[in-house]
This record gives C-alpha cells, structure tokens and sequence, in this order.
C-alpha cells in the first residue's frame, strides 16, 4: 500500500488517534509548527508532512530548515544582536 506524503488534518488526527479540533489546538499552541510540521499552499486547508507527524510521535524532532520558526509566525532572536543604546547619552547614540 502507498502511504500519501501528505495529509490533511483529518488524517492526521486519524493517525495520532485524536480528534481534527485537537490536531487544530497542537497547531494554535505551536506544539505542530508552519513549515516544520505542515504547510499551507495557496488557496487550500494546512497540509502535514507524514514524516514530520510521525517523528513527532515518536518523541524526535524533524530537521528543518526553518528549526528556529515557533508558530505563528514567532521567531527565535537573539537579543545580544540588537544593539543597545546608551542611557546616559541624551543624543540616544547606539554603542
């Protein structure tokens, strides 16, 4: 039998044994992740990769390319990036 690589939340809910209202609340949460986990073409319902939803099953992680991506749009920043500004200049010149 061929497996789909792709799935609809209704499969997925079928595959991990839980309700489409939960798979929708673990995507809400950012427990399944844009990009990691699923995807949304164009014009259509979030589509889950297979291996991505098995992996997470499995208690492993899927390598991604987007792995700093936390749902909903949410990056991870580092902060010691952003430059910090100097309070006792009153120009508010960055250092």
């Amino acid at each position: 039998m061929h497996e789909r690589e792709y799935l609809t939340i209704g499969e997925v809910a079928v595959l991990i044994q839980k309700t489409p209202k939960a798979v929708r609340n673990l995507m809400s949460r950012g427990v399944f992740r844009d990009v990691v986990h699923y995807f949304r073409p164009r014009g259509s319902t979030p589509l889950f990769k297979r291996d991505a939803v098995i992996q997470w099953v499995e208690g492993r992680e899927p390598v991604s390319q987007a792995a700093g991506k936390r749902g909903r749009g949410r990056y991870s920043v580092d902060l010691s990036l952003i430059p910090s500004v100097d309070t006792q200049n009153r120009l508010g010149v960055l250092r």
